[in-house]
């Protein structure tokens, strides 16, 4: 089989996803994107051509395209991603970007918490080498992608990864501390798209309002953040306004908060003033 008759087969298994045929036969070509098409007359190996086909079908299964491929691009770098981690999305780099820009030209602390696959806490490391960056994951198995992301990434020296509820591993003070935590509803559980509900739960469920872990994060992580420090956390595009009121019952008065590329509003930016 040649390679445009993969790309063909692919089109016809996933008609409405011609990217998504075209990065998978990229991967299992072993080329780049752009490189596909200049190989469209070369001839396939039986056992990539099976290969291939067996991920197309689990593509058509609703598994996620990261998943198959076992990698995603976030902030320039090429990150593992496993099932038992969220995927990185986009949407989080502008969180990446404000806190590098927040974080001060000398050694620093900065923790990430509910790190997952270490997306923002192995950014920071890669951009900010005078950061030195705590990580916290409950699960086991995420902590060993983020662990192995570190390593790959060459920051696992200034990196360092704690099991643990939230902040509770945690200790001394922090410069910032950053987290994407789990924000979704119990109505909007019920409503995910296929591939999202592939996701782990344990990193999508924020309970009944999205909300339990933001009043976790101001009750037990802005005891362990200098004071002059600052909090930025992602949510989603409807409740900065509420995860704005919690942080200001727990006593931050400098309270931003802020929009994705998208013109959405993603996340929520404090400085402790006491």
């Amino acid at each position: 089989m040649k390679v445009s008759e993969l790309i063909q087969q692919g089109k016809a298994v996933l008609p409405k996803a011609e990217h998504e045929v075209n990065w998978l036969a990229a991967h299992f070509l072993g080329c780049g994107l752009n490189q596909v098409a200049r190989k469209s007359g070369e001839n396939v190996a039986k056992a990539t051509v099976m290969a291939y086909k067996e991920a197309l079908y689990r593509r058509a299964a609703g598994e996620p395209l990261q998943y198959i491929l076992g990698r995603q691009e976030f902030m320039s770098l090429d990150f593992k991603v496993t099932p038992q981690v969220l995927i990185p999305r986009w949407d989080s780099e502008v969180v990446v970007e404000k806190a590098l820009n927040l974080l001060p030209k000398t050694p620093c602390r900065v923790a990430d918490i509910a790190t997952g696959s270490g997306a923002l806490a192995v950014s920071i490391a890669h951009y900010a080498p005078h950061a030195m960056v705590d990580a916290c994951d409950i699960s086991e198995s995420a902590l060993a992608v983020a662990m192995e992301n570190a390593f790959s990434l060459g920051v696992s020296e200034r990196v360092a990864f704690y099991l643990g509820d939230l902040a509770a591993p945690l200790t001394g003070e922090y410069d910032l501390i950053i987290s994407n935590p789990p924000y979704i509803t119990e109505a909007e559980m019920l409503n995910l798209p296929n591939d999202v509900l592939q996701e782990p739960h344990l990193a999508l469920y924020g309970g009944k309002d999205g909300l339990i872990f933001y009043r976790r994060l101001a009750e037990e992580a802005l005891p362990k953040l200098k004071c002059g420090g600052f909090i930025i956390v992602e949510t989603g595009d409807t409740q900065t306004g509420a995860v704005a009121s919690i942080f200001e019952a727990a006593g931050l008065r400098e309270i931003y908060q802020g929009k994705n590329y998208d013109g959405k509003y993603r996340y929520v930016l404090s400085k402790k003033s006491f």
